[in-house]
């Protein structure tokens, strides 16, 4: 495992900025550091890393494998990072671009989620919205929990203490009979209900073969 005591977040700021731009000096500047100082950087961001990272080529400098396969992850962290900081002072959906995941395990759970990615896309068009529709995600306490997922639209409350539960619509049930049915005659009563029998729906077994993102 990587000593991270070993490196400072201006090296890794420096490495992406040499990968992007492609010379010291056009990193430099994006920077507003003194070549001589964002030089000094890479070397120790190489010294550390065991690898050159980036050689000469033409006027630029070309990234080694080693390069290639840190840029990836040191990108998204340090994104994550600039977000994480830039909303440490208060939510801002006009400028956010924070990614949502939202679990609707409820039959117009696509409908729902539609309406709510137009409203979304009026207020905060840079965020992103994710949606669980088909089923009650298992384990669904442990990803909110642990933030894999934002949100869940159920109407079974979440039952531990470090959740806020709130209501949103009251949702009706309908129920189709055919016009001359006995119990619909008599006026319906929980005690009628219990005594039918029910069609019940269930998914076509081709659709478990699809993807997730056009269910």
């Amino acid at each position: 495992m990587f000593d991270l005591r070993r490196i400072d977040l201006n090296l890794l700021m420096v490495f992406e900025a040499v990968y992007e731009v492609g010379t010291a000096s056009g990193a430099a500047g994006r920077l507003a550091l003194s070549q001589s100082a964002t030089s000094h950087a890479l070397a120790r961001l190489r010294a550390a890393c065991t690898d050159d990272l980036f050689v000469r080529a033409g006027q630029g400098l070309s990234p080694t494998p080693v390069a290639n396969e840190m840029y990836p992850v040191i990108k998204q962290a340090l994104e994550a990072l600039r977000v994480s900081l830039a909303e440490a002072s208060g939510f801002d959906p006009a400028r956010s671009q924070r990614r949502f995941r939202v679990a609707i395990p409820h039959p117009l759970g696509p409908f729902y989620a539609l309406d709510l990615k137009a409203a979304a896309a009026a207020v905060a068009p840079g965020i992103v919205l994710s949606f669980d529709t088909v089923s009650r995600p298992i384990g669904l306490e442990d990803s909110l929990r642990d933030g894999v997922t934002d949100i869940a639209i159920d109407w079974l409350p979440v039952e531990l203490d470090a959740f806020v539960n709130k209501k949103l619509f009251d949702d009706l049930l309908a129920l189709v009979a055919r016009r001359d049915h006995p119990t619909v005659e008599q006026g319906i009563t929980i005690e009628n209900l219990r005594r039918e029998q029910f069609v019940g729906f269930h998914p076509r077994r081709d659709l478990e073969h699809l993807p997730r993102a056009i269910r």
